[in-house]
């Protein structure tokens, strides 16, 4: 299809087409908003569906990553020492972390 032919189905500059489909938004000075992309992709029959989850549903599973990842140090540690951890005290080990991590300071959650 082209960019012209796009441009007038999503009601937008051809300008603003041709940078979001090149995706060269670094480049240049356009910086199409949310809605100009859903116009784009519709007009070229595309669909997106954005899924909304609550904010205790996503800072959980933000926890919940976090904590397998220190986990993971402390198993590495845990089995250079020969200590293995068997999968009833890691899964423990991993509640205890997610909730510590979601009581405690927020900026702690999302640092690495």
């Amino acid at each position: 299809m082209p960019l012209a032919e796009i441009a007038r189905r999503a009601d937008l500059s051809v300008t603003t087409v041709q940078t979001v489909l090149a995706a060269n938004m670094n480049a240049s000075k356009v910086r199409p908003s949310f809605e100009s992309i859903l116009a784009i992709s519709a007009a070229m029959g595309v669909d997106f569906k954005v899924k909304a989850r609550s904010i205790a549903a996503f800072r959980r599973e933000q926890a919940r990553r976090k904590a397998k990842e220190i986990l993971k140090m402390v198993q590495a540690s845990s089995a250079l020492e020969a200590q293995a951890l068997d999968e009833k005290t890691i899964k423990m080990m991993e509640q205890q972390t997610i909730a510590e991590l979601l009581s405690g300071p927020r900026r702690k959650l999302w640092s690495k």
